[in-house]
C-alpha cells in the first residue's frame, strides 16, 4: 500500500501496460496496439472494471472488447475519424489554421532544461523509463 493509495476512499486494482490490451496514441500523435504480456493480476483489464462501475452507477457501457471502445472513439472525436492502428490522427488538423479566434498561432518562448535525466532526478512523464527501470531490469535473466 503506497502512501497516496492510503489517503484513498477508493484503490481500484488498474492492471498495468504489460496488462494491457487495446489501443494508446503518442506523443506523435501515432495511435499504436499494445498487446498484454501477462494476464491482469485483478483478474479484469481496466475497461472491464471501468464498465463495471459503471453498470453500477446505472450508466451501462456495453462493451465486449478494446476493440468496441476504440470504434467508439472514431465515432464521438473527428480527429480519429479514419484513423486505422498505425495511423496519424489528425490528419487535416490544421489545414485551415490554429483553433484560435483569428486562425493564427500563439508562439511563445520555452525554456528547456538541458540536465539528463537520471535516477536522482526523475522524469515527469516518463512511463517507459518506469517500465525500464522498475520492470524490465527485473524481468531480465
Amino acid at each position: 500500500m503506497t502512501a497516496s493509495a492510503s489517503e484513498a476512499d477508493v484503490v481500484l486494482p488498474a492492471s498495468t501496460p504489460l496488462e494491457s490490451t487495446g489501443t494508446f496514441t503518442a506523443c506523435d500523435r501515432r495511435v499504436q496496439r499494445s498487446q498484454a504480456i501477462f494476464s491482469p493480476k485483478s483478474g479484469m483489464a481496466n475497461w472491464e472494471i471501468i464498465s463495471r462501475l459503471s453498470e453500477k452507477t446505472s450508466f451501462p457501457m456495453p462493451y465486449t472488447s478494446t476493440n468496441d471502445i476504440f470504434k467508439e472513439i472514431q465515432q464521438a472525436n473527428p480527429f480519429y475519424r479514419n484513423v486505422e492502428i498505425g495511423g496519424f490522427w489528425g490528419g487535416n488538423l490544421l489545414q485551415e489554421g490554429f483553433f484560435t479566434p483569428n486562425g493564427k498561432g500563439i508562439f511563445m518562448p520555452l525554456t528547456i532544461a538541458t540536465t539528463t535525466c537520471n535516477q536522482e532526478r526523475p522524469p515527469l512523464l516518463a512511463s517507459e523509463n518506469y517500465i525500464q527501470v522498475k520492470i524490465k531490469s527485473k524481468l531480465v535473466v
